[in-house]
């Protein structure tokens, strides 16, 4: 069975593997994470101490340091991993339906469903939503434990269960109502809500309390930022769209904004209201009738129910995201099976039971074979940022943070006017700080810094906090270079933001360019404590150590440049000169062909190339 979830999961995400990762949280979950660049007792502890910002996610966060310890920062590992864990979930998925329906082939083909639904691609394909199939995996593991426990009546199993839950909550808190779905299996399995019953989902309870207080913390501004009718009728559009989109699952965002007023006298919320109510009313209508049916629909509001926070973020506001539904969509499927099942039960002959088993598999196989496909529509979607973006903007033109998001890909790709378009389009959606920092940036890099510093000094009135502001400032002034005037801003920068990664290795650079070697030492330690895999502020401070004295510490940097890019021309002819002082002659002679090999123009290769002619030791 492995070998057949396995093939039907990488047919359809297959391609994903060559993913880049995007800039939607990537970068500050993974890439830029000074607690994923390393796998040692702080960074571990830090994982513990931390949020993401919002989510309590420690387990996470160490499986990102395993991924890295393995991969580096090559998406592949990552993307591998994911899919793995999004296999094994859908086998889960399967075990738990069997468990239930007492049905394996039918099982067997929801669990494929599963696997391959284009609504879950979001969890799967997004790097930074590891967090949602590594607390699913141990969401599921504590259900099947728990229900062999009640089976065999075995203590282990049951702690086993607890186990598992605990590690699916300090993967992501989302998982919080597991003890609400226990109880609605205990009370779908006959077993009722007797006293012991009850007191056994204590050592649950009591987790789920823990770490959904931490998980407030979390969310704090969230939970201020609508009032109470707002979030209930946010819930019921979204409760209603995720129905939507797992029966038709086409025109899929990873972002869904919402830009209109939220009122009832909208019929963007008055309808979902009322669908709510009547799923609600039928979920319960069906409790007698038909209890597997009941449980599919409650399963699916209970596992939903921890999403309805969410829908504030930077000031905009979503109805949904697709990687929210992954496990809540276990719920339809449960309804979908029970439907089938009773279906294929109600036969009154074997000749009807076997067409009507026809029909169902062929309906299943026609399901993979659609989803497949439009799962495969999202791998590419999810190729970069860029084509990220560009998809949301299809579906979601006057979406103001996809406008500022490809803007910000456009000034990375040197795209500089088309940035400054896009920037412009989102503030004409919406004003904000950030993106009048990100329309300045674009400015600089066109040299434009009149514009530029005049939107800087509007920021820095109307939002002080924003440290961009003064750093933007900074880099304006160490461009025309006023490298004094730059030191002031990068501090500036620094006292707002303590962990101003870039203004710590501009800042040393400037310290560099003005000889102050003790300064520039000071300050790219911390840049590097920050980051300890950044290459810039490495070779920098092997500069600054160099012209200190300390050339065993500079080599050691200057090697660990190296063998991050083995073809930076810089590093090696500067490693070549401190060889070349310690008379390991015939390294530096090496190390020095290697960079005139990349870069024939290099001024601290040229200038060693000369030393070793006038020594004698070339000719």
């Amino acid at each position: 069975m492995a070998l057949l979830f396995l093939s039907v999961s990488f047919t359809a995400y297959g391609s994903s593997l060559s993913n880049q990762f995007v800039t939607l949280d990537d970068n500050g979950l993974i890439t830029d994470n000074p607690i994923v660049v390393a796998m040692n007792a702080d960074t571990i502890k830090a994982a513990f101490t931390s949020y993401d910002p919002e989510l309590y996610i420690p387990l996470t966060f160490v499986s990102y340091q395993i991924s890295h310890a393995i991969g580096g920062l090559n998406p592949f590992a990552y993307h591998l991993t994911d899919l793995l864990f999004h296999t094994a979930n859908a086998m889960l998925v399967a075990w738990f339906l069997f468990l239930l329906l007492e049905n394996g082939w039918l099982a067997i083909g929801l669990g494929l469903l599963f696997s391959i639904h284009p609504l879950g691609s979001e969890a799967v394909l997004w790097a930074s939503a590891r967090k949602d199939v590594l607390s699913t995996f141990f969401f599921f593991s504590s259900i099947v434990s728990y229900l062999y426990a009640t089976m065999k009546e075995s203590r282990k199993l049951f702690w086993m269960s607890v186990f598992f839950f605990v590690l699916g909550l300090l993967s992501k808190v989302m998982v919080v109502t597991l003890p609400v779905v226990l109880l609605l299996i205990d009370d779908v399995q006959g077993r009722g809500m007797s006293k012991k019953r009850l007191l056994e989902k204590i050592p649950y309870v009591l987790f789920a309390v823990i770490f959904g207080i931490i998980g407030i913390f979390g969310k704090t501004e969230n939970l201020v930022s609508s009032t109470l009718l707002q979030k209930i009728l946010m819930a019921c559009k979204s409760t209603v769209f995720y129905v939507q989109k797992f029966l038709w699952p086409t025109d899929l965002s990873v972002t869904y904004p919402y830009m209109d007023p939220i009122t009832i006298l909208s019929s963007d919320f008055a309808i979902p209201l009322v669908l709510v109510i009547l799923f609600l009313g039928a979920a319960y209508y069906l409790r007698n009738r038909n209890r597997m049916a009941s449980f599919g629909m409650l399963f699916f509001l209970a596992t939903l129910l921890p999403t309805f926070l969410n829908f504030a973020k930077g000031g905009d506001v979503y109805f949904a995201s697709d990687r929210y539904a992954y496990i809540p969509m276990v719920g339809l499927l449960v309804l979908i099976g029970t439907s089938a099942d009773f279906w294929l039960r109600s036969a009154t002959n074997m000749r009807s039971v076997s067409s009507r088993r026809m029909v169902v598999a062929a309906a299943i196989i026609c399901a993979l074979l659609t989803f497949g496909a439009l799962t495969q529509q999202q791998t590419a979607i999810w190729q970069n940022s860029t084509t990220l973006y560009e998809n949301v903007l299809a579906h979601y033109p006057n979406s103001r943070a996809a406008h500022n998001n490809l803007g910000m890909e456009q000034l990375t790709s040197g795209e500089i006017d088309a940035a400054i378009a896009s920037f412009r389009r989102a503030l004409e959606l919406h004003s904000d700080a950030k993106t009048k920092v990100n329309l300045a940036a674009a400015f600089v890099r066109k040299k434009n810094f009149a514009e530029a510093e005049t939107i800087y000094r509007a920021v820095m009135l109307s939002d002080p906090e924003i440290a961009d502001s003064a750093y933007g400032l900074g880099q304006i002034e160490q461009k025309q270079g006023k490298l004094v005037e730059a030191v002031s801003w990068y501090r500036k920068t620094i006292e707002t933001n303590p962990q101003y990664l870039n203004a710590y290795n501009n800042l040393g650079g400037v310290y560099l360019q003005l000889n102050d070697w003790s300064n520039a030492e000071v300050i790219l330690r911390k840049a590097i404590e920050l980051k300890p895999d950044f290459v810039e502020s490495s070779y920098n401070l092997a500069l600054a150590l160099k012209m200190l004295g300390q050339n065993d510490e500079s080599e050691l940097f200057l090697r660990k440049v190296i063998a991050v890019n083995a073809n930076d021309a810089d590093s090696l002819s500067t490693l070549a000169v401190l060889l070349y002082e310690r008379k390991a002659i015939d390294e530096a002679a090496q190390t020095l062909k290697k960079a005139l090999q990349i870069d024939q123009s290099n001024p601290t290769a040229l200038e060693l190339l000369y030393r070793m002619k006038e020594d004698g030791i070339v000719r």
